[in-house]
């Protein structure tokens, strides 16, 4: 079975249920925290409602339960935290939940391509994937400059009147072109 955690504001008995009877997945969502003095009612709740929040509460409260909080805690609410934070998505200017929605999927992609760059170059961030690739340019530049500059080497020296040309090299490795 495969497992699925979820924070206590997507629980519902009806959920829990169709989960334990439709699907393969065994759920860990804790419950909602009563207002003192209140207790759930069963009464016009099917059994099987009954039984699978009871299973998925204990679940939920022990030790694996706990765990895939924390994880879900540290993947999924860090991830939304530092894209709306550090990307700049807590605050918009644009009106419209559509419009709202497209810019925020854009910061959301925007973070999952930066962590898939990380994880397939070993960069630390993507400025300094930046860096690389700035790196990477002047290298690029610098051996073509050289290239150029070897050329220009090796065409003076062979060009007619050097002493490289007095040695009697035939015309064409002098860099001159002979008619066919």
């Amino acid at each position: 079975m495969k497992d699925v955690v979820a924070d206590e504001g997507y629980y519902s008995a009806a959920v829990v249920e169709t989960f334990a009877e439709q699907t393969p997945y065994r759920t860990y969502i804790p419950e909602q925290k009563l207002p003192a003095g209140q207790t759930h009612c069963w009464t016009d709740k099917p059994e099987a409602q009954r039984e699978a929040a009871y299973a998925s509460r204990r679940r939920s409260k022990g030790d694996r339960g706990k765990r895939l909080q924390r994880q879900r805690s540290e993947k999924g609410e860090r991830t939304i935290a530092h894209v709306c934070e550090t990307g700049g998505a807590r605050r918009t200017r644009l009106r419209g939940i559509e419009k709202i929605t497209k810019r925020y999927l854009i910061a959301a992609m925007s973070h999952n391509i930066g962590r898939m760059i990380r994880e397939l170059f070993g960069m630390g961030t993507p400025r300094g994937l930046g860096r690389a690739a700035e790196a990477f340019l002047r290298l690029v530049q610098a051996s073509q400059v050289a290239q150029i500059g070897g050329w220009a080497i090796w065409a003076a020296l062979t060009a007619p009147g050097s002493k490289r040309a007095l040695f009697g090299f035939p015309a064409t490795q002098r860099g001159e072109l002979t008619a066919a």
